[in-house]
């Protein structure tokens, strides 16, 4: 559904086609708006912003857009003002031409359209700027929104009037496989020009199907090249950069996983991503899963839509046909292993389809139990502060890796009947997501800080008073956690 743009009620007169015929015609002046609403009950406005409304009052909703459940709307007054999403229901939605559903295919070749080869080379030309023949535009920054956050977040059942239970299973479910991946490092990777300022070096990872479709979230990993040999990547210590899960529910041999490196950068006040190599590893060959040992995979150069592309033209390589080499060319070195059995039944609960770090696990495991017991007495309309903040907190790695580390801490400490106690450990989630999780996410300090220092140190202090939480100066935006709404039905 198209969202109109947010303008005032003048504007949206002055900017209304209409001519009016006669002077009963000029009193009233049909306003453009996506659905209209009922008020379930009084609400009082606390802000300017904010317009009040009568039970059974009928709202012309504007935009809905909002992140934090509150709706653009205006009443028959032509009063416009935000209205909170739970004190309303939809009453009619204004019928629109059906669009064409957008398939993974048809987003595929809107990418490929716009990945002109060269394109951005010559661009940089310009700038004196000299890059290998092989690097282009990163593709996988352009699919930023399949984050891990999707994965987790409730999903409506067939019939649309109830959530998915995310704990339950069919009770012969068995992922097609599941195995950990330790990224060891990159070697003979060409490097980048000097005259780029690099803000950062990554490698992302997605689950890509042959059939132009991407099937699981995007991982990115911070990576770091070696102080003695640039040409070296390895990945930069921390919580989330350790090993990954992957697991995927079906069998099928057009799966493959897809490694890009690539870098952040500026130049002349324009910021970008560059691919510096990327490959692609079968998950299945002759229906039976990839082994578990450690691969060396030959880094291709151009784009997921080029072949044939090198990083490094002069290098003589010696076998073009095989992905698997030895020799010292771009590659990239990946160990596959089985899951540890500490593991196994944690991971039981884990989306399909999804990659993500090892170290999440202990508490997305708790977060599923959490959010089963949520949304089995919750409405389509969920307001859950602890579903908001944890799947906030889960696209930041950084914040990630100080909850990481919080929640194992707070674990170590519990006595075994706390920790076999579903019912405690989820109180105990709760407490730990509203009480260290959400100053976090809205804090415009400490992400900067946890850069700069230990974590636990930045966010706890020796003692509770030389908390950064409890600094007088600590700024956060501003949020009513009360306030949040999440709507999953549209």
């Amino acid at each position: 559904m198209a969202t109109p743009t947010i303008c005032s009620i003048t504007e949206l007169v002055a900017t209304h086609d209409y001519t009016p015929t006669d002077e009963s015609e000029t009193s009233e002046i049909e306003l453009e708006y996506l659905y209209e609403v009922r008020a379930l009950s009084e609400f009082r406005s606390q802000e300017p912003e904010d317009i009040s409304f009568s039970k059974e009052e009928i709202l012309y909703i504007i935009d809905d857009s909002r992140k934090d459940g509150w709706l653009l709307a205006y009443n028959e007054d032509g009063d416009q003002g935000l209205v909170p999403g739970n004190y309303v229901t939809v009453e009619n939605v204004v019928e629109e031409e059906p669009k064409p559903k957008q398939t993974g295919a048809s987003v595929w070749a809107k990418v490929r359209e716009n990945m002109a080869p060269d394109a951005f080379r010559l661009a940089l030309r310009g700038f004196g700027v000299t890059l290998p023949s092989g690097f282009r535009e990163s593709t996988l920054a352009k699919f930023h929104t399949s984050t891990l956050s999707t994965r987790f977040k409730p999903k409506l059942s067939v019939s649309g009037l109830n959530f998915v239970d995310p704990c339950l299973k069919p009770t012969h479910y068995s992922p097609a496989l599941e195995r950990e991946l330790s990224i060891l490092y990159a070697s003979n990777v060409p490097e980048v020009d000097n005259q780029l300022n690099v803000i950062k070096s990554q490698v992302r990872l997605c689950i890509f199907n042959r059939k132009s479709d991407i099937l699981s979230n995007m991982l990115t990993l911070t990576a770091v090249m070696s102080s003695g040999d640039k040409k070296t990547w390895k990945l930069k210590k921390g919580v989330s950069n350790r090993d990954v899960i992957l697991s995927v529910k079906e069998l099928d041999p057009n799966l493959e996983l897809v490694i890009e490196l690539g870098v952040s950068y500026t130049k002349e006040d324009h910021q970008d991503e560059l691919s510096t190599g990327w490959a692609c590893v079968p998950l299945f060959k002759q229906g039976t899963a990839l082994q578990n040992k450690t691969y060396g995979i030959k880094l291709n150069g151009g784009s997921l839509f080029e072949q044939g592309i090198e990083l490094d033209p002069t290098a003589n390589i010696s076998n073009k046909k095989s992905i698997f080499v030895t020799n010292r060319k771009p590659t990239v070195f990946l160990r596959f292993s089985s899951i540890s059995r500490s593991n196994r039944e944690l991971i039981t609960f884990l989306p399909d389809d999804v990659i993500i770090p090892k170290a999440y696990i202990p508490i997305v495991h708790r977060y599923q139990k959490l959010s089963s017991q949520i949304l089995e007495y919750s409405s389509l309309n969920l307001s859950s502060p602890e579903i908001y903040v944890f799947l906030t907190a889960l696209d930041r790695p950084l914040i990630m890796d100080t909850v990481v580390q919080l929640w194992n801490d707070i674990n170590q400490n519990k006595r075994r009947t706390q920790r076999i106690n579903d019912v405690m450990q989820n109180q105990c989630l709760v407490d730990f997501i509203l009480q260290k999780m959400y100053p976090l996410i809205t804090s415009t300090y400490l992400e900067e800080q946890l850069i700069k220092q230990d974590p636990i140190q930045t966010l706890t202090g020796e003692d509770e008073s030389d908390s950064p939480l409890f600094a007088y100066n600590l700024h956060f935006t501003p949020f009513n956690i009360s306030e949040i709404i999440t709507e999953f039905s549209s």
